[in-house]
């Protein structure tokens, strides 16, 4: 008897949760609650998202070697320009100056480092000329006739003499530069290449 009464006390324990079980999952909170989406991972820890960042952060870097090239081309297409306007200037200085002369100076400067602006300039005839005759020397300089000699012109000064001649190097053009610049603009302008030139 007491085998049997246990399995009815057991049985009747199960229906009872089986009962509580049904009411459980067909009521309205439980339907509701089992319903909400689950929660997503925050953004900062998606990796996706952060792999977009740390590429955002190396797009300028990038586009700065992107650039370099083509800076550098446009620096040297500048260079070429300059150079070729100046070369077609150099007739007008051989009204001025003499052939001979022109020679002598340039020979005499054809070493680089060699360039020394007093003696250029008296070896080429400029230091004798009167103060207008330098000044229209001076515009025929001026390869960009911009009423200045900027750094970028006065590198190619010697092809306005004759057109095998040199290129002034970094620290050549640097130097001529300092010497004629008396206001720090970072240009010569043509009062100032006449004092340059007639200086003692």
């Amino acid at each position: 008897m007491d085998f049997l009464f246990d399995r009815v006390i057991r049985l009747t324990s199960s229906q009872s949760v089986l009962t509580l079980l049904r009411r459980k999952i067909t009521s309205p909170a439980f339907i509701l609650s089992s319903s909400r989406p689950l929660p997503l991972k925050s953004k900062t820890t998606w990796e996706p998202h952060t792999h977009t960042r740390r590429r955002t952060q190396t797009r300028p870097q990038q586009a700065a070697d992107q650039d370099q090239p083509r800076e550098r081309e446009r620096k040297r297409d500048k260079e070429r320009r300059l150079r070729n306007r100046t070369v077609t200037k150099m007739a007008a200085l051989k009204d001025f100056l003499k052939a001979d002369d022109i020679q002598k100076a340039l020979d005499a400067v054809k070493a680089e480092g060699s360039f020394d602006h007093k003696k250029f300039f008296a070896l080429v005839g400029l230091k004798a000329m009167t103060p207008d005759n330098v000044k229209k020397v001076f515009q025929a300089i001026d390869a960009d006739q911009s009423g200045f000699i900027e750094e970028e012109e006065l590198k190619f000064v010697l092809k306005s003499f004759a057109e095998d001649g040199r290129d002034l190097t970094d620290a050549e053009t640097k130097a001529f530069l300092n010497a004629a610049d008396k206001d720090g603009d970072g240009k010569i302008g043509i009062d100032e290449f006449e004092v340059l030139v007639h200086e003692v």
